[in-house]
C-alpha cells in the first residue's frame, strides 16, 4: 500500500480516473468545472469508438468434433489443389452472421493468412464431406480380422454338413435334385456370410465362436430331437416307428440348430466385445459343461444310461450353464487364447487320468469310472488354471503342446499294443496307464520349455529376434587413411528355440 505524505501547503485531492486526461502541465487541477469537463469529453470518445468486431470459430463436420483441416485431410477431401501450401483451414462466423474460410498457407517462405467468403450451403456442404470421410474411415478400421476363417468355417460346413444334410430334411430321393441341393447349398453357405459381413466387424473372437456353435450346435441339436420326441420304443405293444422319418427329423434339428448356434456364436462375442482367450474358454466351458452333464446321466442312472430324456436334457443344462461359466472365468483370470488351449488339454488329460486311476483300483462299474474320470477332469482345469496364472502362453506354442500332448498319448497306445497281446476291450488298462503317461509326460517337457520364455503378460511375444548395431571407422592420418568416415550397420538375425 502506497502512503502520499502530506505537506504543508500541498492539498491532497481525490484521485479519479479523469485526473490523468485533463492534467496540463502548469495548469491548475482543482478546478471542479475542468475535471467535470474532462469527464463529459471522454465520454463521448468512448460512445463514438467503433465497435470491436467478434469472430467465432466453428466446426467443419456434423458432430462438432473436427476444429481445423490441415494438409493430410484436404488432400483426403480433394481440397489440396485449391490451396497450394496449404498449412490449415479453419471456419469462422463472423458479427453479420455470414462465413468465412481463414486459409493459412505457406507461399515462398513466408506465412499468408487470406479469407473466403462461404454461403451457408456451402458450409454445409463442406461439413457433410468431412463427416462421410470420417465415417468411411471408422468402417474402415473396425476390426475385420476374422471374416476370412468366418467365411471359410462356415463354407466347411457346408461341404461337410449342410450340403448332405438338406437333401436328407427335404427327403429327397432323386439324386440329380439331390447333388444339385448340395451344391446349392455348399455355395450358399460362403456366400450368405460373405454377403451378411460385407459392412460388419467380424473379429477372430466372433469367428471362433461362431464356428464352436455351428460344430456343437449338431451335437445339442440332436440332444434337442431325443429330448421333444424321446427315445425310439420297440416292445410290442407300442406303436411302429417310421425310421427314415425320424432320421429326417434329426437331421433337420442337427442342422438349424448348428446355423442359429454360428449366429448366436457371432453376435455373442460382438455384443461382449470378446477375445480370443474368452471366446475360446466359452468354447471350453460348454464343452465341459456337456461333459459333465453325461458323467451325472452315468452317475444318477449307471444301469439305464440312455433310455429316457434323462441324458439331453442333463447334457444341454450342462452346455447352457458351462458357456457363461466360461465367460466369467476367462474375465475374471484374464485367460488370453493359448491359456484357453492349454486348459482344454489339461482337462482333457487331467480326465483320462481319472479313468487310469479307476481301472488302476479295479472298479468294474461305470459308476466309479465315471466319477474318476469326472474328478479327474475338474482336477485337470484347476491344473490349467493354476498353469494360466504365472505364464502367458501364446497360441502358437499352446497348440504345439497340444500336439505334444496328442503324440504322446499315441506313443503310449503304440507301446500299449505292441506289448499287450489282447484288444483294449480284453484288457485296457494298459493302454490307459501307458496312454495317459505319455501324454502327461509330453505335455510336462513340452509346457515346461515354452513358459521359460514367456512370462506373464508376453502374449504373442515371438522367439524372433533382430538386433542392429551401428558400425563405423574413422581416417587415422596416422596410420595412412586418408577416406573419412565410414557408418555402417551390422544386422544379427537369430531364432530362439523352447
Amino acid at each position: 500500500m502506497c502512503m502520499i505524505p502530506h505537506r504543508p501547503g500541498l492539498r491532497r485531492e481525490a484521485l479519479n480516473p479523469w485526473h490523468m486526461v485533463t492534467s496540463v502541465p502548469g495548469a491548475r487541477t482543482s478546478s471542479p468545472w475542468r475535471a467535470l469537463a474532462g469527464g463529459f469529453t471522454a465520454a463521448i470518445l468512448l460512445w463514438a469508438a467503433p465497435a470491436v468486431a467478434q469472430e467465432v470459430q466453428l466446426p467443419l463436420d456434423e458432430e462438432g468434433r473436427i476444429e481445423r483441416i490441415d494438409a493430410e485431410l484436404a488432400r483426403q477431401l480433394g481440397l489440396a489443389d485449391r490451396f497450394p501450401g496449404l498449412v490449415e483451414i479453419h471456419l469462422l462466423q463472423i458479427s453479420d452472421g455470414s462465413h468465412v474460410l481463414e486459409i493459412t498457407t505457406i507461399q515462398d517462405g513466408r506465412t499468408v493468412r487470406q479469407r473466403e467468403p462461404i454461403s451457408e450451403a456451402g458450409v454445409q456442404e463442406l461439413r457433410s464431406r468431412v463427416t462421410a470421410y470420417f465415417a468411411e474411415r471408422a468402417r474402415s478400421e473396425v476390426d475385420r480380422d476374422g471374416r476370412v476363417e468366418l467365411i471359410a468355417g462356415s463354407g466347411v460346413m457346408g461341404l461337410g454338413f449342410y450340403g448332405w444334410a438338406v437333401p436328407v430334411m427335404f427327403d429327397v430321393d432323386d439324386s440329380r435334385t439331390a447333388v444339385a441341393l448340395y451344391m446349392l447349398t455348399a455355395a450358399g453357405s460362403i456366400a450368405v456370410p460373405w454377403i451378411a459381413t460385407r459392412n460388419s466387424p467380424v473379429s477372430q473372437a466372433m469367428a471362433d465362436l461362431s464356428r464352436h456353435g455351428a460344430t456343437r450346435g449338431i451335437i445339442r441339436g440332436l440332444m434337442l430331437e431325443w429330448l421333444f420326441r424321446g427315445d425310439e420304443v420297440t416292445h410290442d405293444d407300442a406303436p411302429v416307428v417310421d425310421t427314415d422319418t425320424r432320421d429326417e427329423q434329426r437331421v433337420a434339428a442337427a442342422a438349424v440348430t448348428s446355423v442359429v448356434e454360428s449366429v448366436l456364436g457371432y453376435w455373442w462375442a460382438r455384443a461382449a466385445g470378446m477375445d480370443r482367450g474368452m471366446a475360446y474358454s466359452v468354447g471350453n466351458g460348454s464343452d465341459f459343461g456337456m461333459l459333465a452333464g453325461l458323467a451325472a446321466t452315468g452317475l444318477i442312472q449307471p444301469n439305464d444310461f440312455d433310455s429316457n430324456r434323462l441324458l439331453p436334457a442333463l447334457v444341454l443344462l450342462g452346455a447352457a450353464g458351462g458357456a457363461p461359466i466360461g465367460a466369467w472365468a476367462a474375465q475374471a483370470r484374464g485367460y488370453s487364447h493359448g491359456d484357453a488351449h492349454v486348459m482344454r488339454t489339461t482337462g482333457l488329460l487331467g480326465a483320462g487320468a481319472g479313468l487310469m486311476v479307476a481301472d488302476l483300483l479295479g472298479a468294474d462299474t461305470e459308476r466309479p469310472i465315471v466319477a474318476g474320470a469326472t474328478i479327474g477332469g475338474l482336477g485337470g482345469l484347476i491344473l490349467g488354471d493354476r498353469l494360466a496364472r504365472p505364464v502367458d502362453l501364446a497360441i502358437g506354442p499352446a497348440r504345439l503342446v497340444q500336439l505334444a500332448t496328442a503324440a504322446g498319448a499315441a506313443v503310449g497306445l503304440g507301446t500299449a499294443y505292441l506289448l499287450s497281446d489282447d484288444d483294449w476291450s480284453d484288457s485296457p488298462t494298459a493302454f490307459l496307464t501307458l496312454g495317459t503317461l505319455g501324454g502327461g509326460a509330453a505335455f510336462a517337457l513340452t509346457y515346461r520349455a515354452f513358459a521359460r520364455s514367456a512370462p506373464a503378460g508376453s502374449g504373442e511375444r515371438s522367439n524372433l529376434r533382430i538386433d542392429v548395431f551401428p558400425t563405423g571407422t574413422f581416417g587415422n592420418a596416422t596410420q595412412g587413411s586418408t577416406g573419412g568416415p565410414r557408418l555402417g550397420a551390422a544386422v544379427n538375425v537369430r531364432y530362439l528355440l523352447p
